[in-house]
């Protein structure tokens, strides 16, 4: 059995009076694991409780163990988690509460995930982004039609209008997004689930190397201490799981590009100088040639005078690169 090691933390910033936050690390079976990491929303401590119920829900929903169709049952959760907090809702001081949902659900080495909003999940390998969720916001949407590109998205004042919510409002339908295949899982992998007061302030290429080498713990809690260094603006949570060892595997250095201005300025520099040599070369051998033609002309003109025993001469040929304080599992 290949163990995990998983810590989570939620923090309520530098900015926000209330962490409206929440996650869930809970084993399920003896190779499972369940983690849940909900983003609420709304006045009067509405986000609150929304994120609450949300993680209360889907925990309750999914058993021990994944069904034949873990998928199905992820889908099925999230839904219910939106009913369940629109029923809150409607008898609470705010029925706008709502929240974001992301699920990783792990049996041994495969992961099934699922999610409602823009919490994210992040799978690394060897330093590299293998696969992270899709934000329903209406930003990404507009990026996928191709009305906005990635850069423009990132500042657009819209980046956080969501497209879905769990609750949030009027009662309506979800449509969780679901990944129909697991994960799988290798020894070395880093799961990352967060919140936008994350990914917000840090950037999707600046996550894995702020903790690359880290213990698992101290790599959730240097993330929420970067994210409170750059303004904290948002409540952040963050949970991590390594798989198979205690600490992120260190990503592997960077090779530095040779910069390319001076390496073209050298071969434009090299090729100049060899034209410089050619055309030198060409107008002495244009000269000479010109030079020996006239010789030749000039010579010509004169009549030579003939000697019968005389032997013509011969012209001469021209040379040729937290821990859990246990590993969970």
């Amino acid at each position: 059995m290949t163990p995990l090691y998983i810590h989570g933390l939620k923090d309520v910033g530098q900015q926000r009076e209330r962490n409206e936050d929440d996650y869930r690390i809970e084993p399920r079976g003896a190779e499972g694991w369940l983690l849940v990491v909900c983003d609420g929303m709304g006045g009067h401590g509405g986000g609150h409780i929304a994120s609450a119920v949300a993680c209360e829900t889907i925990t309750d929903q999914l058993p021990a163990a994944p069904l034949p169709e873990p998928p199905r049952d992820i889908y099925e959760s999230l839904r219910t988690a939106n009913i369940a907090v629109h029923r809150h809702a409607e008898t609470s001081a705010d029925p706008a509460m709502g929240t974001t949902a992301v699920i990783a659900w792990i049996e041994g080495t495969r992961c099934w995930s699922g999610w409602v909003g823009d919490s994210r999940l992040y799978r690394f390998r060897a330093g590299k982004i293998m696969d992270q969720t899709v934000d329903h916001t209406r930003v990404q949407a507009m990026v996928e039609l191709g009305i906005l590109s990635e850069k423009q998205a990132k500042n657009h004042p819209d980046a956080h209008i969501l497209t879905q919510a769990i609750g949030g409002g009027e009662r309506s339908d979800v449509k969780p997004s679901v990944w129909n295949e697991p994960m799988d899982l290798e020894p070395g992998d880093v799961l990352l689930m967060c919140s936008d007061g994350l990914y917000d302030l840090i950037r999707d290429e600046e996550l894995y190397p702020m903790i690359s080498g880290k213990h698992y713990q101290a790599a959730v809690e240097t993330l929420v201490a970067e994210a409170n260094r750059r303004g904290g603006v948002d409540n952040i949570t963050v949970v991590v799981c390594v798989v198979g060892q205690p600490d992120v595997p260190a990503a592997e250095p960077l090779r530095r590009r040779p910069p390319i201005l001076p390496i073209l300025a050298a071969l434009l520099a090299l090729g100049l100088g060899v034209f410089l040599v050619v055309g030198l070369a060409s107008g002495a051998g244009f000269l000479l040639t010109r030079q020996v033609a006239e010789s030749v002309e000039l010579a010509d003109t004169s009549t030579p005078e003939v000697t019968p025993d005389a032997t013509p001469e011969r012209a001469s040929e021209p040379a040729i690169a937290p821990a859990p304080e246990e590993p969970a599992g």
